[in-house]
This record gives C-alpha cells, sequence and structure tokens, in this order.
C-alpha cells in the first residue's frame, strides 16, 4: 500500500498555500482566467469545467495527468468576513476532502491549495479515473433506473449514518463506476465539489431531507415522479425508517 503523502507549505509570488510531494511546479495563477471568464477560446490542452460568478474551474493536463483548477473569488463583504473568520472555501474544502479520503470515501484529491488575501484563492484537485461517470451522463444513456435510485438512496443513508453530509447532493456531484453491484456503496460512487460539505458531526432529519430533495431537483422536473422519490426514499429507509414521505419530498422538488 502507497503510504499517503504529507502536504508541504508553497509559495509563489503572493501566492502561499500547500501542496502535495510532485506538485510544486504548479502555477494556478498563471492559467487563462480572464479569457475564461469572458468565454474566449483557451489555448492548448485547457479547457473550462465550471462556470459560475464566483468560481472558474479550469481543466488543465499536467505530466499526463488531468487536474481540475479552481479560482475561487469573494465578492461580497459577508463572503469577505467568512474567509477571515473561517479561512478562505477553498482551504476550508482541501481539509474536508482530506477528511473523506482519510474515512474512506471517494473524492478527488486536493494537490494543492493556495490563497492570495482574503478574497482570492486557487484549489487543484486530481480528476478521478476515466472509468468513473457522473451520475447525469449515466442516467441520460440509462434512464431514470429504480434500482440506481434506491442505490442513491442508500448512498446517501450510508452517508449521512457515517456521519457526512454533502452540501450539494446532485446528479453532476455524483459519480458512479462499473464495480460489482455487490461491492460496498463507496467503492461504486464518488463525490465530487465539497464545498459546504463535512463530516464527523451529527446530520440533522432537516439535512438529511434536503440532500433527497436537491437530488430530486437535479433530476428535472419533466422527468422525475413519485415513484421515482418512492425509491430513492426506499433506499434511504431501507435499513431503518425515518418517516420520510416520498410525495411530500416530491412535492417539495417540483416546487424548488
Amino acid at each position: 500500500m502507497t503510504a499517503k503523502m504529507s502536504p508541504k507549505p508553497w509559495q509563489r509570488e503572493a501566492l502561499r498555500g500547500l501542496v502535495l510531494p510532485g506538485y510544486e511546479d504548479l502555477d494556478p495563477a498563471g492559467l487563462p482566467w480572464e479569457d475564461a471568464a469572458a468565454k474566449r477560446p483557451l489555448e492548448g490542452e485547457h479547457s473550462v469545467a465550471k462556470r459560475s460568478r464566483s468560481r472558474l474551474v479550469i481543466r488543465i493536463e499536467h505530466e499526463g495527468e488531468t487536474l481540475y483548477v479552481k479560482r475561487a473569488l469573494a465578492r461580497t463583504l459577508p463572503r469577505v468576513v467568512s474567509a477571515f473568520l473561517l479561512g478562505p472555501k477553498t482551504f476550508r474544502e482541501w481539509r474536508t476532502a482530506h477528511e473523506w479520503l482519510d474515512q474512506g470515501l471517494r473524492v478527488p484529491e486536493p494537490v494543492l491549495v493556495a490563497s492570495q488575501g482574503k478574497r482570492l484563492s486557487y484549489l487543484v484537485t486530481r480528476g478521478l479515473p476515466e472509468s468513473w461517470t457522473p451520475l447525469n451522463e449515466w442516467l441520460k444513456t440509462n434512464g431514470l433506473d429504480l434500482e440506481m435510485l434506491k442505490d442513491v438512496g442508500r448512498l446517501a443513508r450510508a452517508l449521512h449514518d457515517r456521519p457526512a453530509y454533502h452540501a450539494d447532493y446532485r446528479t453532476d456531484h455524483i459519480y458512479r463506476t462499473d464495480a460489482p453491484a455487490d461491492a460496498p456503496l463507496f467503492e461504486r460512487f464518488a463525490f465530487i465539489d465539497l464545498d459546504g460539505a463535512f463530516i464527523g458531526k451529527p446530520v440533522s432529519t432537516e439535512q438529511r431531507r434536503q440532500a433527497l430533495v436537491q437530488f430530486l431537483v437535479s433530476l428535472k422536473r419533466r422527468d422525475a415522479s413519485v415513484e421515482h422519490a418512492a425509491a430513492l426514499v426506499a433506499g434511504y429507509e431501507e435499513a431503518s425508517p425515518i418517516g420520510l414521505d416520498p410525495a411530500a419530498l416530491f412535492k417539495l422538488a417540483a416546487s424548488t
């Protein structure tokens, strides 16, 4: 078994942070962020993986490996205050990802995190292997398979009972692989985008409901039905019921 690598301090000009050995030469600030923000074509093997007002993610190739570089901007005063009190979100996501990995949960491994003051920070993660498929892509090909939805419910329950919580439990944040159906859930599924996630503290009943509602919303209103909500809840409550109402969850998702 390969020994876990320990991060070490990293600095490049005004950026300071942590890096895993082998990634010291990365320059997250040197990527074409302005072109990405303006939706201009990127040169070389760079491509935009995600874009929002406060965040951009650029996919790059580094020594034959796919990496995802996230740039996060704290644009509002509350976010700046939060970064001052709790640290930049990218550093919190770095810590959470490594905590999840330590607990046997599969997530992309962060290799570098750095910030320039409290407003600007970067997080670099390794991509999942090519054998892993986003659940939204799997569902496009295979349809809303009820057994798969039960598995997703079982996955959420196993996660929450660990206890751990994913703050945005959606089809594009859950990946699956072709491991045997009897393999443990955490060998068959992986998670990305741990912004707001946590591990080690109890998950409330409301958070449990909200996770299933988020998933139903991500199925698209025109595709999902009460039957699909029932399959999701059946998987979630398979080991021990907690009184979730599929019709109520579906109604809430449909109105979101």
